[in-house]
């Protein structure tokens, strides 16, 4: 068994870790277009769902 360091093609580094310049840029146009859609369908959810739910007979409506 040797102890000797890994060769320098099997270690992770900064480079061979990231993205490619076309893959980031892609996932930042998506990014840009569906946060912002996402935050709305949010926001638009607590609105609809902002009141308590009740069993009370009187505020019931079917």
């Amino acid at each position: 068994m040797s102890c000797s360091p890994p060769p320098t093609q099997l270690s992770l580094t900064i480079y061979n870790a990231s993205s490619s310049q076309y893959t980031l840029g892609v996932m930042s146009i998506v990014a840009l277009i569906f946060v912002p859609i996402v935050l709305a369908y949010q926001g638009w959810t607590y609105y609809m769902f902002r009141q308590r739910i009740s069993t009370d007979k009187k505020t019931l409506v079917y």
